[in-house]
């Protein structure tokens, strides 16, 4: 005989399997905080579309057409630009694990949290760190860069943040392909945050092997990291010995998603195609107009916020442009705004990362989210708790 919960679990999985329509009905919440985004209309109808099998010709041109899509979103022509199956991190942890063998030495720029990320996971595989440390949310010395390079053993990696969500703050990224290629090392870059809301330019920038994801500025469901390589990082790849990791594996994943000449994991086909609807979207709307938008929405959030009397973290010229951190009144709890946003107006923004300031707030306005109409509805949803 059944107990009761069981008999009580028997009889709802058969409704479940009488509908006709599906009746789960969540909260329409705003996503406005560090990511993931708010997604367009076409990319939530086109996460219903069929399941496709491992090898379909359908979804293998999907891939390419992914792959071709990417690569002015990253500002390069590798033709090793592809996904992998994961969120950013799994771009980050694929960079360590592939191009790095234990006991090689890597230099890390950390001025935030995922720098910080960075430093864990390159532990964790066995690396010999050298840190470059700046205080959160302030630039990186060059000359301190330089010297960390050069002081030891020739070091496999330079690895740096684009853009730092824990902060708000964006590092500049010129001359240091050219300052870790002297040395020998490959750039390594996590634009998780920057791609599809600011110019990554990563062949401009001499950049190797270079990170994202499909979850903030690009507007997609999270779960796919998209990454490219340059043709030295994927010589470098070829070289190394049989990466450690079987999942991340990006000579693997980069035969099966390019060339189909392998299977290596089963592919999600809604995450791929909603991928290739917001990367439609990007090329419909026009880089440099969408990079536009970004700015010009998030200084009008920030000249609102102003007005309230919140203050806006960051120099001017270092601001993301679709992240703010800002800076709540004294008196004003942090933690209290963040669920009276969500539970009353129901908009999602971010609370303080690390060791930024408690009543600190971490806004974004990325993707489909970076409309000016979002803006006012937040600005008037704070002005009614402030």
């Amino acid at each position: 005989m059944p107990s009761t919960t069981r008999a009580n679990s028997l009889r709802y999985n058969a409704s479940i399997a009488d509908r006709k329509e599906p009746d789960l009905k969540l909260d329409d919440v705003l996503l406005m905080g560090p990511g993931p985004s708010a997604m367009h209309p076409a990319v939530l109808e086109t996460l219903s579309c069929p399941i496709r099998g491992i090898g379909d010709p359908e979804l293998f041109e999907a891939r390419k057409q992914v792959s071709r899509s990417l690569r002015p979103l990253l500002g390069t022509r590798n033709e090793k630009t592809f996904c992998i199956p994961s969120s950013g991190m799994g771009g980050m942890e694929a960079g360590f694990v592939n191009f790095c063998q234990p006991g090689e030495r890597v230099v890390v720029c950390t001025n935030g949290f995922f720098g910080e990320r960075m430093i864990e996971l390159a532990n964790r595989r066995g690396l010999d760190v050298t840190s470059v440390r700046a205080e959160w949310g302030t630039p990186f010395d060059r000359q301190a860069i330089r010297d960390a390079l050069g002081n030891g053993p020739a070091p496999t990696m330079l690895a740096i943040v684009l853009a730092e969500t824990s902060t708000g703050f964006h590092n500049d990224m010129s001359g240091l392909g050219d300052l870790a290629h002297e040395h020998g090392a490959l750039l390594m870059v996590d634009v998780v945050a920057g791609v599809g809301g600011m110019p990554v330019d990563a062949d401009t920038h001499g950049i190797d092997y270079a990170y994202g994801a499909a979850q903030k500025c690009v507007g997609s469901p999270p779960c796919l990291a998209m990454v490219t390589l340059s043709d030295e990082a994927w010589e470098r790849l070829k070289s190394q010995k049989r990466c450690a990791s079987f999942y991340l594996d990006l000579e693997m994943i980069g035969n099966y998603w390019l060339e189909m000449t392998t299977y290596h994991q089963t592919p999600s086909s809604p995450l791929i195609y909603s991928l290739l609807t917001a990367l439609e979207l990007i090329e419909a709307e026009g880089l440099e107009a969408r990079f536009k938008r970004h700015r010009e929405v998030s200084a009008e959030l920030r000249s609102r916020l102003t007005d309230l009397g919140i203050t806006v973290r960051v120099p001017a010229e270092h601001r993301m442009p679709m992240m703010t951190v800002a800076g709540l009144p004294d008196k004003v709890e942090a933690k209290s705004v963040v669920t009276r946003l969500r539970q009353e107006y129901k908009i999602e923004i971010g609370s303080s990362l690390g060791p930024t300031p408690a009543n600190d707030v971490r806004i974004g306005t990325m993707g489909y989210a970076g409309r000016m109409e979002n803006v006012e509805k937040l600005v008037l949803a704070l002005s009614d708790i402030l």
